[in-house]
This record gives structure tokens, sequence and C-alpha cells, in this order.
């Protein structure tokens, strides 16, 4: 399977301001064209009909230039279709390997890390408060103490993760993979659990019921879809 390739800020920033400067040439282009016509001035028609279709044309190119880079950034954002500027798309990049990474204390707030395999990493005491970590590998990670609020955890494989005394409030863990987690004493009031699945291997808080919340029991015996 083939990725579309993505548009870098330095990419838009020359076109865009190109077409911000041609949409004022065109406009100018178009009033001094247009307003001594309708004022009944003749003198200068010639230069008037000139003036104006310059700066039609102008403007017809910003705004085709514009409607271009949002219908290619839409479509690149979709995966729909590949880039309109015909450069091949480049193949799907390697999982970003993390496996084991020290990142103990790390200030990583909204950071994405979205697929990012980051198996037995060591993230205790982390801010990952909104930080964007769907259908990551953390099996096995240290998350102790860190502050996971409102953090976007959905199909996340945590088996076997320690998430002791992790501040999970409002965080999004729908489908992820719960069995053998610690989640003892972690803060999980609002969590999205839907579809999560855990065993008996994972610990809660007290008192916490994961049924309540839409997590799913994965018995023995039972196909896991990981």
């Amino acid at each position: 399977m083939r990725r579309l390739r993505t548009i870098q800020p330095q990419e838009l920033r020359i076109p865009t301001g190109l077409s911000i400067a041609m949409l004022i040439v065109g406009a100018i282009g178009v009033a001094i064209g247009v307003v001594p016509t309708f004022m009944g001035d003749e003198a200068d028609g010639r230069r008037d009909v000139a003036t104006f279709l310059a700066g039609a044309v102008a403007l017809g190119f910003a705004v085709v230039v514009f409607v271009r880079l949002g219908l290619e950034t839409a479509l690149q954002r979709a995966g729909a279709a590949p880039a309109l500027s015909g450069a091949p798309s480049d193949p799907d990049p390697e999982v970003l390997q993390l496996v084991g990474v020290d990142l103990r204390e790390a200030f990583l707030p909204e950071a994405d890390l979205t697929r990012v395999e980051l198996s037995d990493a060591l993230l205790d005491d982390a801010d990952l408060s909104l930080a964007a970590l769907r259908r990551s590998s953390l099996a096995g990670a240290k998350l102790r103490r860190a502050d996971l609020r409102s953090a976007d955890l959905s199909w996340a494989d945590l088996r076997g993760a320690d998430l002791q005394r992790a501040d999970l409030r409002r965080a999004n863990l729908a489908g992820a993979d719960l069995r053998g987690t610690s989640l003892r004493d972690a803060s999980l009031d609002q969590v999205k659990l839907r579809g999560a699945r855990y065993d008996e291997t994972t610990s809660w808080p007290a008192e916490f019921s994961p049924l309540e919340s839409g997590a799913v029991e994965a018995r023995k015996g039972r196909p896991s879809s990981t």
C-alpha cells in the first residue's frame, strides 16, 4: 500500500504567498479596468480593457491555485487519491521504533505519537496530556504517575503496561488492549473505555467497574483481535 505524499509547510509558503499576491494584483487590475467603464470614462478604453483582462487572468490563476491546494490537502488527509501534483507517492514509512526508550519526566503535551512502537518504554512521571497515541504499542511500558489527561489511547496496545497512579481523566482508551495492564490507583474519571479489552490479570482502582464503563472482558479461550 502506498501513502500519499504529505505537503510540508515550507512547500505551501511559496505558492500560497504567490496566490495572495496574485489575488491582490488581480483585484486591483479588475477594479482599474471596470470602474472607469462604469463611470463612462472611455479616454483610455484600450488600456482599461487590457488592464481588466490582465487582472482577471491573475485573479483566476490565484483562485485556481487556492482551490488546487485546498483539494490536494483534503485528499491527502482523507487518503482518497494521489497527490494532484503528479509526484510519485512515498511508500509507507516504517513504524517509528522507540522500544525501551527512557522518557521519564518528559514534557510531551499534545505530542503526536500515533502508531509509534513504545514497547517497554520508560515514561514514569511524563506529561502526555492531550497526546495522540492512537494504535501505538505501549506493551510493557512504565507509565507510573504519568499525566495522560485527555490523551487519545484508542486502540493502543497496553498489554502488561504499568499505569499505577497515572492520571487518565477524560482519556480515550476505546478499543485499547488492557490485558495484564496495571491501573491500580489511577485516576479514571470520565475515561472512555468502550470496546477496551481486559482480563483477570488487569488491575483496576478500588470500586471501579470496567464493564459499566464499556470495557469488554476477554475470557480465556476467546480469540483476540490484536
